[in-house]
């Protein structure tokens, strides 16, 4: 016999239209609507006889998985998706992940709320990919993914050089802090010092002079902010202490005439 067949949707088509059995190919439908089209077969014999029949089909229109979040970020970082999604009743369930997921610790990932904390890591950055997964009340699903990169943290240490003395005193700080990246050296770094006597500076190792008091110990609080290209710092606090000079006296004793 000789078939045709036809549809009523112009985004419809068949893989051959004049066999028995076409494949048939639906374009995706996520326009927030269902949408419904007829199909019609028509059979004509060897004897040249004709019947057709007509069927409707009901397309179910697909949710729209979507959500936002921070393109970049200093680790340790905890990343809280902004769920987007859209389905025609509202009723969807959601199914969270992340790649690479070593160290990555996720909490409510079958919610619309989750939580992604990401590890601090002081070498190079990492780039995180976020997968959600909407399933409607109809089986109907939809994937979306977005990446993260999440940067490494500097690591600021110092150290004075001498530690304690008596004052006044002039203290040279070696400045021990290192990049996360291994092709960044100590001038890639910004460096925001409180040297402690009131002084601050920008520069990598700065000279501070710490006066003492005139009969006590005098223990100054220092501290580094280091930051790096990305924004990502790290603190770091150390402590020197300033011994009082000795007071030389003399007590003549009695005289005598």
């Amino acid at each position: 016999g000789d078939y045709r067949w036809r549809t009523s949707s112009g985004f419809v088509s068949f893989s051959d239209s004049t066999i028995a059995s076409p494949f048939l190919y639906i374009p995706d439908l996520q326009t927030g609507a269902d949408s419904v089209f007829s199909i019609t077969l028509q059979v004509t014999s060897p004897d040249g006889c004709v019947d057709d029949t007509t069927m409707d089909v009901h397309i179910y229109s697909r949710p729209q998985a979507d959500f936002t979040v921070a393109s970049s970020a200093c680790g340790p970082y905890s990343l809280n998706p902004m769920d987007s999604s859209f389905s025609i009743d509202g009723q969807h369930s959601f199914s969270w992940q992340v790649f690479p997921g070593t160290n990555v610790t996720v909490t409510g990932e079958l919610t619309s709320t989750p939580q992604f904390d990401f590890p601090i890591s002081t070498s190079d950055s990492t780039v995180y990919r976020v997968f959600l997964q909407i399933t409607d009340s109809r089986q109907c699903i939809d994937t979306i993914s977005r990446t993260v990169t999440i940067y490494g943290k500097p690591t600021a240490a110092i150290q004075a050089i001498p530690a304690d003395s008596c004052g006044p005193f002039s203290v040279n700080w070696d400045n021990l802090s290192t990049s996360a990246y291994s092709s960044q050296g100590q001038s890639s770094l910004s460096y925001s010092w409180d040297l402690g006597n009131g002084d601050s500076s920008s520069l990598i190792e700065p000279t501070a002079v710490y006066p003492s008091a005139l009969y006590s110990d005098t223990t100054y609080l220092i501290q580094l902010v280091v930051t790096d290209d990305f924004g990502c710092t790290d603190t770091v606090q150390d402590s020197i202490r300033v011994f009082p000079d000795p007071i030389a006296e003399i007590n003549p004793g009695p005289t005598v005439d």
